[in-house]
């Protein structure tokens, strides 16, 4: 409960988790709405309204590693030997891929 008997502003700020469907949306819409109580009378309010756009950007990246198998038992690369791949592949962006 904020105190208003002064003439100064006072605010609190909250931080909200888009989730994945607003995203796929393009949008945000929020309402807020403040009420006041004063001494005598009813209650005041005031609602504000926001909308915040949400850029797409697709983004993948992929990370390829390799091992050497030494096939044949020889110290270093030898023809007939072969390398395993190891890929691991991560959605950087922020739309469903």
């Amino acid at each position: 409960m904020v105190d208003w008997s002064t003439s100064e502003e006072s605010f609190s700020a909250g931080v909200l988790e888009v989730t994945d469907l607003q995203d796929h949306a393009g949008k945000f819409d929020n309402t807020a709405t403040v009420t006041g109580t004063p001494p005598s009378g009813p209650n005041v309010s005031d609602p504000d309204d926001e909308t915040v756009t949400l850029e797409p950007g697709a983004a993948i990246e992929l990370i390829k590693t390799g091992t050497l198998n030494d096939d044949d038992g020889t110290p270093g690369v030898s023809a007939g030997d072969t390398i395993s791949y190891v890929f691991s592949v991560e959605n950087t962006g922020n739309v469903t891929l």
